[in-house]
């Protein structure tokens, strides 16, 4: 594989993970992680590069799949040749506990083909290697319908939970992704750079025209002001929009549902990670047509790629550092928990941990863009006990491997 120019910036921040990473003891390893690229993109190992050289993790910890780019594939292309090839890398390296975090870079699909509804079988690439610890443990893994997430936090995180493997039997998976090989690098330099002070925007609706969710954004401002106290939290229930903040790091909304933009009508700063619930946003990475605007789903006319949904490529490339979204309807119970996502933020976990403490099921439709060992803060959460490779004396997995 050859460097991409962008790995200039990458080398330029690389000093400054490492300073980040020895000044905190709950920072994960680079021998931790998992990098995925696809042989047949054009630019998909150069920005496995990119990310090997920011965060100095050992070459040999990427694997290689082979098949053509698209955004999605069969279970059984799935299961053939990402799955399978990522399985015999853990196996062949004695990684099985040792690897926490899988990183998956441009050329890798979006989502597994399959059926719709709550008892489907369709699901996104990333929710589906997360389960990929279980699978190896040979416990059975349902195809259909969603996986309760064991990382998951409904509630406050008033005592600390670190992700291992002796708690939890996932991988953490995330992707750096984009439109173009600049979209994707900078999510790796984005994840280098913390926010100076916390500013979420929750931009809710109604309660008349509100469910579950109305709840769940009202814990935002208590849960993530009893973390960082200093933190400026602006929450709105009203139809209005909420627009014009800067240096926004933390946002959570009803996204183009209720402002038919491609972008929501804040400005992010350093450090921001974004949520919200919409069900779509994640269906393709491709470039609409000239001029198009999300739209509505009375108004057929205005989609595009299937949905009249903003498109999570749009809001990563307006400058977040995280963003959760959906590669189809998860429906309402299956979102990202904002609270949850703001709090363990603003508390130092790490931006995968952040992400799924906040999501509910795996095997399902989420997809987290960003650098898992990216961090809003220092945080006093323990380090989770890391095994050396060919050691897994410390670590108890949370399923017994079977023989």
């Amino acid at each position: 594989m050859h460097l991409h120019p962008a790995t200039l910036l990458a080398a330029a921040v690389a000093s400054f993970l490492l300073s980040a990473a020895s000044a905190s003891p709950s920072v994960p390893e680079p021998s931790e992680v998992l990098v995925v690229s696809n042989r047949a993109h054009p630019w998909s190992g150069d920005v496995a590069d990119a990310y090997l050289h920011a965060r100095q993790i050992p070459a040999e910890q990427v694997v290689v799949i082979d098949l053509p780019p698209t955004p999605l594939v069969s279970r059984e292309v799935y299961q053939q040749r990402i799955e399978g090839p990522v399985a015999r890398w853990l196996r062949t390296h004695d990684a099985f506990d040792r690897i926490r975090f899988i990183v998956l870079v441009p050329g890798v699909p979006l989502r597994v083909t399959g059926t719709r509804g709550r008892q489907g079988s369709t699901a996104s690439v990333d929710s589906e290697l997360a389960l990929l610890y279980r699978r190896m443990t040979g416990t059975p893994v349902a195809s259909t319908g969603f996986i309760e997430n064991p990382y998951f936090s409904a509630g406050a995180l008033d005592a600390p939970r670190p992700f291992d493997h002796q708690h939890y039997d996932i991988y953490l998976v995330t992707r750096l992704d984009g439109r173009t090989a600049a979209d994707a690098t900078a999510l790796i330099s984005r994840g280098a750079i913390r926010p100076t002070r916390f500013s979420v925007v929750v931009d809710g609706r109604p309660r008349a025209a509100s469910g579950a969710e109305a709840t769940w954004l009202a814990e935002v401002p208590a849960r993530v002001q009893a973390a960082q106290p200093a933190a400026r939290v602006l929450a709105d229930e009203s139809a209005a929009p909420i627009a014009g903040e800067v240096e926004v790091t933390g946002y959570a909304s009803w996204g183009s549902n209720d402002v038919q933009a491609r972008v929501p009508p804040v400005s992010f700063g350093a450090g921001a990670i974004a949520s919200s619930f919409m069900s779509s946003d994640a269906r393709t990475l491709e470039s609409p047509p000239p001029g198009w605007v999300p739209g509505t789903w009375e108004r057929p006319g205005s989609f595009f790629a299937g949905s009249p949904e903003a498109l999570a490529a749009d809001w990563l490339q307006a400058g977040l550092t995280g963003l959760g979204a959906q590669v189809t309807e998860p429906y309402l119970d299956g979102a990202f928990r904002p609270a949850t996502l703001q709090e363990a933020w603003v508390r130092g976990y790490t931006l995968a941990e952040s992400f799924y403490l906040a999501l509910p099921y795996l095997s399902w439709q989420a997809v987290v863009f960003g650098d898992p060992l990216a961090r809003g803060t220092d945080g006093p959460a323990p380090a989770a006990e890391v095994p050396t490779a060919g050691d897994t004396s410390g670590v108890t997995p949370f399923v017994a491997r079977s023989a």
